[in-house]
């Protein structure tokens, strides 16, 4: 959590990261999986929600609230699929690849 808390300039914004990190990191990570059936592109995938949220954190009101956990939810949601579909191309790709050798 270090690495994120250096992102943030001011202690209030460190304190409502700090609460949004422990209220939300499981939810993230299970939402991850579940997209991607796979403990470590999750993990990476959550880590990168988090930085975008530290990026973003002047823009997030009360830490632990529904309009927060819809923003989160969201940002890992995206990301997961992100990595998804970067997945199912790259399969694409090397199934083609083979196919012509």
């Amino acid at each position: 959590m270090l690495v994120y808390l250096q992102m943030i300039e001011t202690q209030e914004e460190k304190t409502k990261f700090e609460q949004l990190y422990f209220e939300y990191r499981g939810l993230m990570f299970y939402i991850a999986e579940s997209i991607l059936h796979n403990e470590r592109d999750a993990e990476d995938v959550v880590h990168d929600a988090f930085v975008s949220i530290a990026e973003n954190i002047a823009k997030i009101g009360d830490p632990v609230c529904p309009k927060t956990k819809a923003y989160v939810v969201t940002i890992v949601e995206r990301k997961a699929i992100d990595v998804y579909r970067r997945e199912c191309r790259r399969f694409e790709t090397s199934k083609r690849k083979t196919r012509l050798s």
